[in-house]
């Protein structure tokens, strides 16, 4: 168990989101320094298993297909310099103040659960990118990691003026992953050429599209 929770599910420590992802099978020949140099996600799973499978990827899939990669072709590294994983259900963290029953996790013979509306309340938000970490929350509380030297996240450099340029450079990245991710509305039919111009038929990637995007502004 970590921190003591057998279902995990409370925060974004690396313990929960760097989740080892392995493939085998015919024709996978990964690219040298895939594992080292590449962010990938679990939403990459399903359009990867569909490409393998000659299969379409369906529209609205945020993820991208890793057989090219998996395959040891060459791939655009820039599409994978950073990942972005969030957790809560939205609203506000409870307080002290709330006086929330034991029992809200369920009972002794019920057993514990602790991924409940109580714990999941909130909503917090992560990128990776290099050796860094930032995460920040709906209350504007930040975390900012370095995790070559600091691997366990025990000294938080949010603020910090002597990492103040990779802060700004992590927070830019949050907030294009922010950006990207969220619902898009749907294009209805009363025009007939022109409507919402959609990345592309899948994935999260489209920026890279039109050349190697700058890093942050740093100050």
């Amino acid at each position: 168990m970590k921190y003591g929770l057998g279902r995990k599910g409370v925060g974004l420590p690396e313990a929960l989101t760097r989740i080892p992802m392995v493939w085998h099978g015919p024709g996978i020949k990964p690219s040298p320094g895939i594992g080292k140099e590449c962010f990938v996600s679990m939403a990459d799973v399903m359009p990867t298993i569909c490409e393998i499978m000659r299969a379409p990827i369906p529209r609205g899939v945020q993820g991208r297909s890793l057989w090219p990669l998996l395959q040891g072709k060459d791939f655009p590294a820039v599409e994978f310099r950073s990942i972005y994983a969030e957790a809560g259900l939205g609203g506000l963290y409870y307080e002290r103040e709330d006086r929330i029953p034991p029992d809200i996790a369920g009972t002794k013979d019920e057993g514990f659960d602790e991924l409940n509306m109580v714990t999941q309340s909130g909503n917090m938000k992560m990128v990776r990118m290099g050796k860094w970490k930032l995460v920040f929350d709906m209350m504007g509380y930040g975390a900012f990691y370095d995790l070559e030297k600091d691997p366990d996240e025990l000294d938080n450099l949010f603020g910090q003026p002597g990492v103040a340029g990779e802060q700004a450079a992590l927070t830019t990245e949050l907030l294009m992953w922010t950006i990207r991710n969220q619902d898009n509305l749907p294009t209805g039919p009363q025009f007939k050429k022109y409507q919402t111009k959609w990345p592309a038929a899948h994935n999260w990637y489209a920026p890279y599209r039109h050349g190697t995007p700058p890093l942050a502004f740093i100050p």
